[in-house]
């Protein structure tokens, strides 16, 4: 254990519970050593371990949602098993740290709808396809986005691998599957095969088409490349949406970002003339280009409310003793 450099436990807001008051036992201290000795802790207790999560999974919570009456409720319980263990403020004396905020709550006014040859292809809204925008107009409409399937949407010079390579998607709809490159095939020479790097991440795929300035993003969900179900999909683009406020003279940013199912999908690339499936084995392998689905373009419209607000980090801190201005920081 690194016990001589500062170490930073910074704790986030999440979507779940809310406290009982706090049982006021004090954890096992273990006594002063020399400055020169490692410090020895106490071992884990589960069953308090368990105690803690159980409380703040709890609905006494409401949740834990940012800027909620659930944070209001969550903050001040965290600090105070902080200062039960002995730790100390971690932003300048003080254990909170506000960050700004822009809160958004997304409704579809007009579905994601493909004209295609055959006639306009309409997807239903939380079941086939889910559409957000992190844009603060309150209204945010595209029209006639020509799609570009990317394969993984991934840029990863060293490995060796552009999904990008020898297309222009700016103003487009760029199409992506979530996680790496051999995940579906379990090839541990891609990446690092079924475990995922930051390239495999839903937050990836956007910031990086958006720096190649695409219009609309949709990634194509699957419940093992994702790790999860569709339902989660579904229920956490209903809940407010949060960011940080975008300066002034930054770009706007991606107008939609969202997911397709992966039966949405297939209909999509069939409406071109293409198969999805073998679409999806062939962006797995090297060499994988970007496919345009020709005679095609999208558009959605959205409508959202928003408003601004504050939410805090939790900060507490261990000093370290021999190397004091340097810290080791530790997220939740």
């Amino acid at each position: 254990m690194r016990a001589l450099l500062p170490a930073l436990i910074v704790l986030t807001l999440g979507a779940c519970g809310s406290p009982p008051e706090p049982s006021g036992q004090r954890a096992e201290v273990p006594a002063t050593a020399p400055a020169d000795a490692p410090r020895e802790l106490p071992p884990i207790d589960l069953a308090r371990y368990r105690e803690r999560v159980a409380m703040l999974a709890s609905d006494a919570f409401d949740g834990r949602g940012p800027a909620s009456s659930g944070e209001r409720k969550t903050v001040p319980w965290l600090i105070e098993q902080f200062r039960t263990i002995g730790l100390q403020p971690g932003n300048r004396g003080s254990y909170t740290q506000a960050v700004p905020m822009v809160e958004l709550r997304t409704e579809t006014i007009r579905p994601f709808t493909v004209q295609a040859p055959g006639g306009p292809v309409v997807f239903a809204p939380g079941e086939e396809v889910v559409t957000v925008t992190r844009r603060t107009d309150a209204v945010v409409s595209v029209d006639a986005l020509a799609p570009v399937f990317v394969g993984y949407g991934v840029s990863a010079p060293e490995q060796g691998w552009d999904d990008y390579a020898g297309v222009d998607v700016r103003g487009k709809l760029v199409i992506t599957l979530v996680n790496d490159p051999g995940f579906h095939d379990s090839d541990e020479a891609l990446f690092r095969g079924r475990a995922m790097t930051y390239y495999g991440r839903w937050t990836y795929k956007y910031e990086e088409a958006e720096r190649r300035g695409a219009a609309a993003v949709m990634i194509v969900h699957d419940d093992a490349g994702a790790g999860y179900g569709w339902e989660v999909v579904k229920n956490g683009a209903a809940r407010p949406q949060f960011d940080l406020p975008r300066p002034a003279d930054a770009p706007a940013g991606l107008a939609v970002q969202g997911w397709l199912s992966s039966d949405a999908a297939t209909r999509l690339f069939s409406a071109a003339g293409l198969d999805f499936a073998r679409l999806k084995k062939a962006a797995g392998q090297r060499g994988f280009r970007p496919v345009p689905l020709p005679g095609l373009s999208a558009g959605v419209t959205l409508g959202s409310q928003v408003r601004t607000a504050s939410s805090d980090n939790v900060l507490a801190l261990i000093p370290g003793r021999s190397r004091p201005e340097e810290v080791i920081v530790y997220t939740a």
